[in-house]
């Protein structure tokens, strides 16, 4: 068991920080930073309902090979994100 889920650095890592305070510096009216903040909850409903139902989804499939290669599948998106992050923040810092 890890201490800290995996889902972490993506939800309240830098990348996010940085893109919220980004987001709410270019908007100047109350709709904008409302909309702002109005998806920041709905990501993390988003991902709380995903976290709640996973366990359960979790016991109803059965060990198979599908869900190894989803497991690897999806931890090489992790990776591509990860890599875009960094390449982006990158770029970011040279101009």
């Amino acid at each position: 068991m890890a201490l800290v889920p995996i889902a972490t650095p993506l939800l309240a890592g830098p990348g996010a920080i940085a893109t919220v305070i980004v987001l709410t510096r270019s908007h100047h009216q109350f709709a904008g930073k409302a909309s702002v903040l109005v998806g920041i909850l709905g990501a993390l409903a988003v991902v709380g309902i995903g976290m709640l139902v996973a366990d359960r989804l979790a016991r109803m499939l059965p060990e198979s090979r599908l869900i190894h290669f989803l497991t690897r599948v999806f931890g090489l998106l992790l990776s591509a994100i990860a890599v875009q992050l960094v390449v982006n923040g990158v770029r970011w810092t040279l101009n």
